[in-house]
C-alpha cells in the first residue's frame, strides 16, 4: 500500500530538448537544416523513457497543422518565424530557432497531444507536408 502512495505522489514529467542542427544539401540549390528532438519521460504514455530523433522545420509546421485540426479551442504556442535567409553560420538565427522549437514542444497544449509524442519519438517515419512553408507561414 506504501509503495502504491508512493507511485500515486510521483509527478510525472516529459523533459524536451532541441538540439544539433544540421544542413543538408538536397540538390545544387535546396538545402535544408534538422535537428535533433531529445525526449526524457517518466510518462505511461510512452514506452521509451528516453527517445531521439531529427526533424526540420517544415515537421514542425505539419505537426502544428495537426493540433490545430484537433484543438479548436486550445490556444496553440507559435513556432518561430521561418525565414527564407536562415543560415547555420548565424549563431544567433540558430540558438533562437532551436529556443522557439523547444518552447513550442514543451507547451501543455502541444505536448498533451498523441500526434506530437509520436512526432517526438518515431524516428525514420516522414511525416506529410500538405503545403509549403512558404505558404503557411504569413
Amino acid at each position: 500500500m506504501d509503495s502504491m502512495l508512493k507511485n500515486l505522489s510521483r509527478t510525472e514529467f516529459i523533459s524536451v530538448c532541441v538540439r544539433d542542427p544540421r544542413l543538408h544539401k538536397d540538390d545544387l540549390w535546396h538545402t535544408h537544416v534538422d535537428y535533433e528532438i531529445c525526449l526524457h519521460t517518466n510518462s505511461m504514455c510512452f514506452r521509451k523513457k528516453t527517445s531521439g530523433v531529427r526533424r526540420r522545420y517544415s515537421e514542425f509546421v505539419w505537426l502544428r497543422h495537426c493540433l490545430e485540426q484537433n484543438a479548436l479551442i486550445i490556444e496553440l504556442p507559435k513556432l518561430p518565424p521561418w525565414n527564407p535567409f536562415f543560415s547555420l553560420r548565424n549563431t544567433e538565427q540558430v540558438s533562437q530557432r532551436m529556443k522557439g522549437l523547444e518552447e513550442f514542444l514543451e507547451s501543455p497544449n502541444s505536448a498533451s497531444q498523441r500526434s506530437q509524442g509520436v512526432f517526438s519519438v518515431r524516428p525514420g517515419t516522414r511525416w506529410p507536408k500538405p503545403y509549403s512553408v512558404a505558404t503557411e507561414i504569413t
